[in-house]
């Protein structure tokens, strides 16, 4: 059964998360005053996963459902605002760390996937910068690199990244391909925050089966 300090920790966690994204955007100016009924249905639907997880007793469960609200939470900001907010990479983190605890998976290879995620996707970062000398990526995007790292591991890392990227090019293809010619293609930004963790949450499910 999950004790009731877990149910208060995860539901003051996510309300400190999600007010804080929200209030952040806004002082930002990225968020608009009314948040349309998806943004909402989303939230909600984060928090119905976080309750279900609860009723499934099964600490591991709980950390995965818990790890999946966050992700969804975390692809409809980048796709909506193309912003990823630090507190809910470092929710993610967290969960992270705690699913490598509740698995009795390795402190040290957790670690060293959330490093070497890290590392490796800041390089390109950095390389990409000097080569091309302007942004391809966010920082924000090697920061959540180095979250997912700490769930699936270092060995997983190329891995989880190559997909994220493969992911990203399709629907940046067709994106394209389907939008109206108003600016070129290269020219346009898209998220990479939804592939990296569509390519996380396939390698949980590989794992697990």
């Amino acid at each position: 059964m999950i004790g009731a300090v877990q149910v208060l920790q995860f539901a003051s966690a996510s309300v400190v998360a999600l007010t804080m994204t929200y209030f952040g955007a806004r002082q930002l100016g990225a968020m608009p005053q009314r948040m349309d009924w998806q943004f909402h249905c989303v939230i909600f639907a984060g928090f119905l996963i976080a309750a279900l997880s609860l009723v499934a007793g099964d600490p591991p469960l709980w950390v995965v459902f818990e790890i999946v609200a966050l992700s969804v939470l975390i692809a409809l900001l980048d796709l909506r605002l193309l912003i990823i907010p630090d507190v809910l990479t470092l929710a993610l983190a967290v969960a992270g760390v705690r699913f490598a605890l509740v698995t009795d998976a390795s402190i040290l290879t957790t670690l060293s996937g959330g490093s070497f995620g890290f590392i490796l996707l800041a390089v390109i970062y950095g390389y990409y910068e000097h080569i091309r000398q302007r942004s391809g990526l966010g920082f924000g995007d090697v920061k959540l690199m180095g979250a997912i790292g700490l769930i699936v591991g270092p060995y997983q890392v190329p891995l989880v990244m190559a997909v994220g990227a493969a992911a990203t090019l399709v629907a940046g293809l067709v994106v394209g391909f389907l939008a109206t010619r108003r600016r070129p293609l290269q020219t346009r930004r898209f998220p990479f925050a939804p592939g990296l963790l569509a390519a996380m949450l396939a390698s949980l499910v590989l794992d697990a089966a």
